[in-house]
């Protein structure tokens, strides 16, 4: 069940179908009064980046470890000598998106390193729209040339950082090295990618829900899986 079709699932037709367990694909708020049915039914399931430690605490699920993967991408900045850090989100800061968890990992690594905290952000409690990412670049500039390393919490923004670097002039990674977290792709213009493979997240989740049907003791299932580094 993705997260976005979630208005189309049916009681009935689950019933009906003889279905003997789900994997829910990155639920978040709209969708916990299932998860919790779910759990309440006894229906074998597993999720797939369900962030919300609230909510996963008695829950199967198979997770990529954003914040461990944040406190990485800090330290290996600072081992190549940085240490003027920031973290760049455009995301509203809530514990059942990735975002989040990337932004507190970042908070403890810097605070771990001693060096100096700098989140960088449009200062709404909202998403902001891809097609205002080029502008919230450049009305950025300043501060973003004030960092000899950028952590950016979502793949969308590497390509429109890029763009805005590029057309002043700003090499990365000579100028700026950047790093992108949950990243589907292994290289975006010279960026740092921590390389999230799904197709073994959704084979380890299969595997983990065939697990679960052989269980009678029913042990909670719970993985976490850091990204590869691609440099």
């Amino acid at each position: 069940i993705m997260h976005n079709k979630f208005h189309s699932f049916s009681w009935k037709q689950f019933t009906r179908s003889h279905i003997a367990g789900i994997i829910v694909v990155m639920p978040n708020r709209s969708t916990y009064e299932l998860v919790a049915e779910l759990k309440k039914r006894e229906i074998p399931f597993i999720c797939i980046n369900l962030h919300s430690e609230k909510v996963n605490k008695n829950v199967n699920f198979v997770n990529i470890d954003c914040h461990a993967t944040a406190i990485d991408a800090v330290k290996y900045f600072y081992r190549q000598g940085k240490k003027n850090i920031a973290v760049v989100n455009t995301w509203e800061m809530r514990d059942d998106i990735h975002q989040f968890h990337i932004v507190e990992g970042y908070k403890q690594a810097v605070k771990t390193l001693g060096i100096k905290e700098s989140i960088i952000t449009h200062g709404k409690d909202m998403e902001l729209p891809l097609e205002l990412l080029p502008d919230f670049f450049k009305n950025n500039l300043l501060k973003i040339k004030k960092h000899d390393a950028l952590l950016l919490t979502d793949p969308s923004l590497e390509v429109p950082l890029s763009n805005v670097l590029h057309d002043n002039n700003i090499k990365i990674p000579e100028d700026i090295s950047i790093a992108s977290i949950f990243s589907r792709r292994k290289t975006v213009n010279e960026i740092t990618s921590y390389y999230s493979d799904f197709y073994d997240i959704g084979y380890q989740s299969i595997a983990l829900l065939d697990e679960i049907f052989n269980d009678k003791n029913k042990k909670l299932r719970q993985r976490k899986i850091k990204p590869q580094l691609i440099t």
